[in-house]
C-alpha cells in the first residue's frame, strides 16, 4: 500500500478511535501485529501508539505488547530503522500506564 494512503487511513482511524469499540480497535492492533516484520513502518508504530493513547484497558495493553515484541525483536525481520522508534513509543506508553501495567515491562 502506498505510504501516503496508509497514513491517511491511519489518521482517519485514529480520529474515529473515540467512537470505535475496544474489539474493533484490538482488531486493528492485531492486524499490525500480523504484518510481515520487514513491512512494518514508523507509521504503523505511530498508529499503534495513537490508538493506545486514545483507549484504556485491552487496546492499550495489546498495543504495548505489540510494541514490546517489535522493540525486543521477538520476531526476526524488523528493519533496524524502526527499532529505536518502537522502543521510544513503548516507553511513552509505559510511562502513561498505571503501576500494575508498568510492572509487566520492568527491565
Amino acid at each position: 500500500m502506498e505510504e501516503s494512503v496508509k497514513l491517511d487511513i491511519y489518521n482517519l482511524l485514529t480520529e474515529a478511535a473515540n467512537v470505535l469499540n475496544d474489539e474493533t480497535i484490538s482488531n486493528f492492533i492485531e492486524k499490525i501485529n500480523t504484518l510481515d516484520p520487514a513491512n512494518v513502518t514508523n507509521y504503523d508504530l505511530e498508529f499503534l501508539c495513537n490508538l493506545a493513547k486514545k483507549n484504556k484497558g485491552g487496546p492499550k495493553e495489546k498495543a504495548s505488547a505489540v510494541l514490546w515484541n517489535i522493540a525486543t525483536l521477538q520476531r526476526r525481520g524488523y528493519a533496524k530503522k524502526i527499532l529505536q522508534p518502537a522502543r521510544d513509543q513503548l516507553i511513552a506508553l509505559i510511562k502513561a500506564q498505571d503501576r500494575d501495567a508498568k510492572d509487566t515491562y520492568a527491565l
